[in-house]
């Protein structure tokens, strides 16, 4: 029976990461304060998501992959969405990616990584 991937960004499936992956959902609102302090606003739009990932190690090809599949600055994710009990795709943008070198090869090449990491956030479109 074939896996379905964890995450598939611009059409490239992605090794699941680690334990620590995170969604991070915020609700976007047009909010001040009154003079009593009290909140004062609305929803603005929907949902907007965030999601963190980290894989504790990644083969240079792996790590190649995932950063080649984040070239564009408008990329689509699809993921399971908890909240629909389904899988979704969204347009997100590459924030942070970081990665260590951990193996050179005999060309001083790296050919794995540790502690990579890569946040997506969704565009809202």
């Amino acid at each position: 029976m074939a896996t379905t991937p964890f995450l598939t960004v611009n059409g490239v499936a992605w090794p699941c990461p680690m334990h620590g992956f995170t969604y991070t959902w915020a609700t976007v609102v047009n909010a001040g304060r009154n003079a009593n302090g009290a909140v004062i606003g609305q929803v603005v739009g929907r949902q907007i998501i965030k999601f963190e990932c980290t894989w504790a190690g990644l083969m240079a090809n792996e790590w190649h992959s995932i950063m080649e599949s984040l070239d564009d600055f408008y990329v689509p994710v699809t993921f399971y969405d908890v909240r629909d009990n389904r899988k979704k795709t969204l347009i997100c943008y590459p924030g942070d990616r970081s990665a260590t070198p951990l193996f050179l090869n005999s060309s001083k090449r790296p050919y794995q990584y540790e502690s990579c990491k890569v946040n997506l956030v969704d565009c809202g479109l």
